[in-house]
């Protein structure tokens, strides 16, 4: 069974990737709502916003946007 995250409306700030296990399922409340945002850490940014954990490609981001710190991408349907 594939696992569910859900991430209210707010703005969530990351400095390193996050690391998303597969079989898992990240929702937010909406797009422009739920906001993952990357920030510099150590002056600068990471080259990934998101990467998969175990090396399992199967997982799932939807109803939010992801903003690198350069410009944001919105994640309407689904993101794999």
């Amino acid at each position: 069974p594939r696992s569910t995250v859900y991430l209210p409306a707010g703005t969530y700030l990351i400095s390193k990737p996050l690391s998303i296990w597969g079989n898992m399922r990240v929702v937010g409340a909406g797009i422009d709502v739920t906001t993952i945002k990357a920030i510099p850490f150590n002056g600068s940014f990471a080259n990934q916003m998101i990467i998969s954990g175990g090396g399992n490609s199967n997982f799932q981001l939807t109803t939010l946007t992801l903003h690198s710190g350069y410009s944001p991408l919105a994640v309407g349907g689904s993101a794999y």
